[in-house]
């Protein structure tokens, strides 16, 4: 699945609302810009909301990924302070889902579980951010020997790898937190693996 947002973020998407804070002044806009990694529109979002623990999302409808594969490239602002947000994944609702979280004022990127609206945090690690525009962030859960895993790529670099098996099918988008504005492009998800199996049964 490739989020183009001028062709997907219009119509099939749901925004969430998350956090301690309700009320206006945050919204998702898709708007058009030249520096684009893919060409032409952007997805931006402004919200003014004070309280870190306030999360926005926005999902994806229609997708339902086990074990995800999701990457993003992100913009953020002049003033870094004003820019915290990344992915989501295994999200069933407002209050339960997995973030892996930039935070790049403080170069960090850490890894969360939010259940019954209770976040708890699971890794979290130092980023080095390369000397570009719009960075990478690529999210991968992956299942070995009946453990569940969670890693976390920042422009190219393993950063955070996690254990957890709380949280399991759920929907994928991209998130903000606090009072942020960030800038979203070439938005892309696909399930790591398939349990179909290769090939039909034999007929006997």
């Amino acid at each position: 699945m490739d989020l183009r947002p001028a062709e997907v973020w219009r119509g099939s998407c749901r925004i969430l609302d998350a956090g301690v804070w309700r009320g206006a002044g945050w919204d998702w806009t898709i708007k058009a810009d030249t520096d684009a990694p893919s060409l032409s529109n952007i997805l931006a979002v402004n919200s003014s909301c004070q309280a870190v623990t306030c999360y926005r999302l926005i999902v994806a409808d229609g997708f339902q990924y086990e074990y995800p594969d999701v990457s993003v490239r992100m913009r953020f602002p002049v003033d870094v302070t004003m820019g915290v947000g990344g992915v989501v994944f295994g999200v069933k609702d407002a209050t339960h889902f997995y973030a892996a979280v930039v935070d790049l004022a403080m170069k960090t990127l850490e890894v969360s579980r939010v259940v019954d609206g209770k976040e708890t945090r699971l890794g979290r690690s130092s980023i080095t951010p390369k000397a570009v525009p719009w960075h990478t962030l690529r999210v991968q859960r992956n299942s070995i020997l009946s453990k569940d895993f969670i890693e976390t790529f920042f422009d190219g670099q393993l950063v955070v790898t996690v254990e957890d098996q709380s949280l399991a099918i759920g929907q994928v988008g991209l998130l903000v937190r606090g009072q942020t504005a960030l800038n979203f492009d070439s938005v892309h998800a696909i399930p790591l693996f398939s349990q179909r199996p290769l090939s039909a049964p034999a007929a006997y």
